[in-house]
C-alpha cells in the first residue's frame, strides 16, 4: 500500500496562493482513493472522520485544524497537496498507523465461522484449534475404548473357545456357539470400528491438522462405531438367548450347569451396565457370586446327606471362605464400600500428613483430596490394580485357609497406601506442600505492588500526610516491605486458602495444579487483604517515622 496521493484533496476553493512566482496549484480533485488516504491521515494524527471516499464539510475542518495545529498557518486552506508542508506534517505518524496495522495483520488468521469471513490473532487461533483437537481427541479416544471393550470381551472368548478357560468352560462356549452361528464375534465390524476410531485419533496428531479430513473422517467413524455396536449387541443377545436356552432345556451335569449360568450372567453384567463394567470384571463378578452358589449348595447338601466329615460349622467355613473369594473379586473391580474406603482415606491421611515436615498443610485438605481421588476415574483404576496384584500374591495362602479376608485388607491397605505415598499422588501433595510459602510470597509480594507500592491509596495518605515522604518509602523500601509482609501472614489465612483450593480440585490434579488453584483462592481472600491493609500502615509506618526524625 503506497503511503502517498497523487493530486490535491479538501476544499476546492483555493483561498492560498503559491509560495513562488509562477508556481501554479493543481486543481483541488477529490479523487475517491485519495480522499480515503487523506481520512486515513487525518484519524492517523487523531482527528474522528468517517473512511468513505467522499469530502464534507466536518472533513475540511480537521484539515484546517491539522494544519493550524501541526503547521501553524495562520489562514489554513483547508486543502493537502501531494508532498506538501500538511501532508509532510502529518506523514510520521500515518506511517506509524499504517506499520501498526500491518504487524498486528501479521499477527492474524483469517477463519470461517457460522459462514462468515473472521481475522483472529494467531494466539486466539491456536487457543481455538487447540481446544477443536482436544474435543477430536476425546471423542476419538472414547471411540477407541469403546471398540477395545467389545474386542476384549470377544478375545476372552476365543480364549475360552481354545481351552484357555478349562474344558468345562470350553465346551460351553463350544456348545453356545454350535446351537446359534450368531454366537460368533463380530470381527469384522468391531475392528473396523477400533480402526477408523484410532484413524481418527491420528489425523488430531498432526502438527498442521486438515480439518476437512478430520471432520469427515469422524463421521466414518461414528457410522463404525455404530455398526460395530449393532453387531456386538446382535452378539451378546445371541449369546445370553442361547445360554438360557441351555441352561433350560438340556440335561447337562451339574458343574456344566453353573458354568453356563456364570456365561449367562457375565453377558448380562456387561449389558447392564451399559459397558461401565470392562467384561473382565463382569466375568469375575459373575464367576465369584456362582462360586458363592455353588459352594452353598454343596455343603447343606453335603450335611443334609449325613456325610460326617461334614460339619455345619466346617461347612461354614468353607462357604465364608468361597464368599471372601467373591468379596475379592469385587474389590479387584474397584468396588470398595463407603466404610472401607472411609477407613483407607483415613489412614493414609495420618501417614501423608506425617510425612510432610513443618509448615504442614491441614490434615483436612489430605483427606478431602484422598476422598475425591478414591472417587474418581484415576482413582478407581488405581485401588482395582492394587486389589488384583494383591489378591494374586496371597492367593495361595487364601486357598489354603491360611491367610483371612482382614489379613487381605491389611495387605491390600499396606500395598495402596505405599504406591500413594511414593507415586504420583503422594508427590504431588508434598511437592505442593514444600512451596507453598514460596507460592505465598510470590502472591503477597505482587498484591502488594499492585495494591500499595504502584501509587500511595487514600489510606495512607491519611495516616501519613507527607506524600513525598511516603513516595519516597514506598519506591526505595518497597521490596523489604513486601517481604516483610508475606512473612508475616497467618498461618490462617494461607490454611484457609488451601481448603478453599481443596473444595475446588477433583484429586487428579498435579503440584502445580494444586499450586495455582490455591494462588487464585490466596488472592481472593478477604481476610489475606484485611491482614495486609493492617501490615502495610505498620511497614511504612516504621520507615515514616526513621524519615521523620531525619528531616
Amino acid at each position: 500500500m503506497s503511503l502517498a496521493i497523487t493530486a490535491p484533496v479538501g476544499d476546492k476553493n483555493r483561498i492560498t496562493k503559491a509560495d513562488k512566482k509562477g508556481e501554479k496549484f493543481k486543481p483541488v480533485a477529490n479523487k475517491a482513493d485519495d480522499v480515503k488516504m487523506v481520512q486515513l491521515f487525518l484519524i492517523a494524527n487523531g482527528y474522528n472522520v468517517p473512511i468513505d471516499g467522499k469530502v464534507n464539510a466536518t472533513m475540511i475542518k480537521a484539515i484546517r485544524a491539522f494544519q493550524k495545529s501541526a503547521c501553524g498557518f495562520k489562514k489554513p486552506d483547508g486543502i493537502i497537496d501531494p508532498g506538501g508542508k500538511t501532508w509532510k506534517a502529518g506523514l510520521a505518524k500515518l506511517k506509524a498507523k499504517h506499520d501498526a496495522n500491518m504487524k498486528d495483520l501479521a499477527n492474524r488468521v483469517e477463519v470461517k465461522e457460522g459462514g462468515k469471513i473472521k481475522h483472529v490473532t494467531i494466539k486466539e487461533f491456536e487457543k481455538r484449534q487447540a481446544a477443536m483437537l482436544r474435543k477430536y481427541q476425546a471423542r476419538a479416544d472414547g471411540l477407541i475404548g469403546q471398540a477395545e471393550c467389545w474386542e476384549n470381551f470377544a478375545n476372552d472368548a476365543e480364549k475360552t473357545m481354545l481351552g484357555g478357560e478349562g474344558f468345562m468352560m470350553q465346551m460351553t462356549e463350544f456348545t453356545v456357539r454350535w446351537a446359534n452361528n450368531k454366537a460368533e464375534p463380530p470381527w469384522n465390524a468391531i475392528l473396523n470400528a477400533r480402526s477408523e476410531a484410532k484413524f481418527l485419533k491420528s489425523l488430531t496428531t498432526h502438527s498442521k491438522p486438515n480439518w476437512e479430513k478430520i471432520s469427515a473422517q469422524e463421521t466414518k467413524a461414528v457410522k463404525a462405531h455404530n455398526a460395530g455396536a449393532k453387531a456386538f449387541k446382535t452378539y451378546i443377545n445371541a449369546r445370553i438367548g442361547t445360554a438360557g436356552s441351555i441352561a433350560g432345556t438340556l440335561e447337562v451335569v451339574r458343574d456344566t450347569s453353573f458354568t453356563v449360568v456364570e456365561v449367562y450372567a457375565t453377558a448380562q453384567i456387561v449389558i447392564q451396565s451399559k459397558g461401565k463394567i470392562k467384561p473382565y470384571e463382569a466375568q469375575i463378578l459373575a464367576a465369584t457370586s456362582v462360586e458363592g452358589v455353588k459352594s452353598s449348595a454343596g455343603q447343606v447338601g453335603e450335611v443334609l446327606a449325613g456325610n460326617k466329615n461334614v460339619t455345619l460349622d466346617s461347612a461354614a467355613k468353607k462357604v465364608a471362605m468361597d464368599m471372601f473369594f467373591a468379596g475379592a473379586g469385587a474389590a479387584i473391580t474397584g468396588k470398595l464400600g463407603p466404610a472401607m474406603a472411609k477407613k483407607f482415606a483415613g489412614d493414609f491421611s495420618v501417614q501423608m500428613f506425617s510425612k510432610l515436615g513443618t509448615n504442614k498443610i491441614p490434615k483436612e485438605a489430605i483427606d478431602k483430596l484422598i476422598t475425591k481421588f478414591l472417587k474418581s476415574g484415576a482413582g478407581q483404576a488405581y485401588m482395582e490394580n492394587m486389589a488384583k496384584e494383591t489378591f494374586m500374591l496371597l492367593k495361595t495362602g487364601i486357598e489354603k485357609g491360611k491367610i483371612t479376608g482382614k489379613d487381605f485388607q491389611d495387605a491390600f491397605f499396606k500395598a495402596a497406601t505405599a504406591g500413594l505415598l511414593k507415586g504420583g499422588f503422594g508427590k504431588a501433595i508434598s511437592k505442593f506442600n514444600a512451596d507453598r510459602p514460596n507460592r505465598t510470597s510470590l502472591v503477597v509480594g505482587k498484591l502488594v505492588y499492585s495494591k500499595y507500592l504502584k501509587g500511595a491509596p487514600d489510606m495512607l495518605r491519611k495516616l501519613y500526610p507527607d506524600e513525598a515522604n511516603l513516595t519516597k518509602i514506598l519506591v526505595k523500601h518497597g521490596p523489604d516491605i513486601a517481604q516483610n509482609m508475606s512473612e508475616k501472614i497467618s498461618g490462617k489465612v494461607t490454611e484457609t486458602a488451601v481448603l478453599a483450593a481443596v473444595d475446588k480440585a477433583s484429586g487428579t490434579e498435579n503440584e502445580k495444579q494444586l499450586a495455582n488453584l490455591y494462588e487464585s483462592e490466596l488472592r481472593k481472600s478477604k481476610a489475606l487483604h484485611d491482614e495486609l491493609d493492617k501490615l502495610i500502615k505498620d511497614e511504612v509506618g516504621k520507615h515514616y517515622k526513621k524519615l521523620e526524625k531525619a528531616n
